[in-house]
């Protein structure tokens, strides 16, 4: 069943990219291209001890298109890769050889954004984005030092919600370098509103629900197409 998902999985991204190089071939005179990336906050909402820890590390990086609707307003999708997660601060005696005072837990995620971008200024111009993300979870890793040195892990992947969505808000400027090539800093947060508890009883054991939440520092370039005639 999950080679099955998987494959599904391949053949939506597939499509997805078919469909979007059609569009940007025909609106190629308003379209930009972008790779982006960088370190994040994450952690995780309604785990119980898990959603007070202090802090978690988290990154996303991930190619990306901006189609310009008019002066202001343009639709940006593409595909990353986010790690999620959190510290995992319960002692948990089903670990023999880990250090359980400090598991984490990495939630890996290929995620789609569809947002909506406002852009003000010139030359060096502040968006806003606001829109949603649909996300396929790609591992789920329970982390540790081991007792005995090293590290161990335990791999929940078949145990969690095959899909994540939630909504996409953020704050960026680009500077321009060239005629064509523009400079991208933005503080992105992607707010998980479907719950990725473990199907069973495993972790947060009484929790109704557990949902993500990363925000992360993306700097990148952006490659404009309506610049190369």
């Amino acid at each position: 069943m999950k080679t099955f998902n998987q494959f599904r999985y391949l053949t939506l991204t597939t499509f997805f990219v078919c469909v979007l190089g059609t569009i940007v071939y025909a609106q190629k005179s308003r379209a930009s291209f972008e790779v982006a990336g960088g370190p994040g906050y994450s952690f995780l909402r309604g785990g119980g001890t898990a959603s007070s820890v202090p802090d978690g590390k988290g990154f996303q990086i991930g190619l990306f298109t901006d189609i310009r609707i008019n002066q202001v307003f343009s639709v940006q999708t593409g595909l990353s890769f986010d790690r999620k997660g959190s510290l995992y601060p319960t002692k948990w005696y089903g670990f023999l050889y880990l250090d359980e005072e400090h598991l984490k837990l990495n939630y890996d995620y290929l995620s789609m954004p569809l947002v909506i971008r406002a852009s003000f200024f010139k030359p060096v111009k502040l968006y806003l984005n606001t829109g949603i993300f649909l996300a396929r979870i790609h591992s789920v890793m329970l982390i540790g030092e081991g007792t005995h040195g090293g590290l161990g892990s335990f791999n929940f992947t078949s145990f969690v919600p095959d899909y994540e969505f939630g909504l996409v808000n953020g704050i960026g400027i680009k500077v321009p370098l060239h005629k064509q090539l523009e400079l991208t800093a933005e503080i992105r947060n992607n707010r998980g509103l479907s719950s990725v508890k473990l199907k069973d009883e495993y972790l947060f054991s009484g929790s109704p629900n557990v949902r993500t939440n990363l925000t992360t520092l993306m700097l990148g370039v952006s490659f404009r197409l309506d610049a190369c005639k």
